[in-house]
């Protein structure tokens, strides 16, 4: 078992599961059927939130000249979602941004909101 795992994806996943990130590293290495999880592909986060039951929607890949910012994309959505941003997972909750290296930032405030998104997933 892994204790903890500091990478982007399993901090997404653990965030919106409720489990440590080494509990959410250990599902997505059973799911990508990998030894060492650095980095999490689209259709692992996918995979795994559909494992839990949590997908409400799916935007699926944005094309590459279709990709609005963070800033623009995050207009009118609501809820609590996994985004995929140029390079980072990050978890959308509410009026805050959730990722490994911040802990509920307002909107806002969050360094990365001129990254492109790639693809989101909305949780249930």
């Amino acid at each position: 078992m892994i204790k903890h795992n500091r990478y982007c994806g399993p901090y997404a996943l653990s965030h919106v599961i409720g489990c440590s990130t080494g509990a959410a590293a250990e599902v997505v290495r059973e799911v990508g059927k990998r030894k060492v999880i650095k980095g999490v592909y689209h259709h692992e986060i996918w995979s795994v939130l559909r494992r839990a039951g949590m997908i409400e929607a799916d935007t699926g890949l944005i094309r590459k000249g279709d990709r609005p910012t963070l800033a623009a994309w995050l207009k009118g959505k609501r809820g609590r979602w996994i985004v995929a941003v140029t390079g980072h997972y990050i978890v959308v909750d509410g009026r805050k941004i959730y990722d490994n290296n911040h802990q509920g930032v307002p909107k806002k405030d969050w360094k990365g909101r001129r990254k492109r998104v790639w693809r989101a997933w909305k949780i249930k």
